[in-house]
């Protein structure tokens, strides 16, 4: 795993390996409502940060920006707000 060119793995797999560039594919649960707010359990948003954490020094997250079924995009801003208040609520339970 540390010697290949390309790993593909499940974010539940990748939970404390990193790697120097990582790619987020788009098969997160994500959902927008007819206004474009995003709605992401919290089980799923805290699968996406460990997907996200796992990258040293480059992160593509072109994935997780993807159409979902209802031809929305989700809201780029609001997805990182939310791993942003995951993030803060984990800094302060440690």
């Amino acid at each position: 795993v540390h010697r290949a060119d390309c790993v593909i793995t499940t974010a539940h797999k990748a939970k404390g390996l990193e790697w120097n560039k990582v790619k987020i594919n788009n098969d997160f649960n994500l959902n927008v409502d007819k206004r474009g707010k995003l709605n992401v359990s919290e089980a799923e948003l805290r699968l996406i940060y460990v997907a996200v954490t796992r990258a040293k020094l480059e992160l593509d997250t072109t994935g997780l920006m993807l159409l979902n079924r209802q031809s929305r995009t989700p809201n780029a801003p609001d997805l990182l707000r939310e791993i942003r208040k995951l993030e803060h609520r984990y800094d302060k339970d440690n």
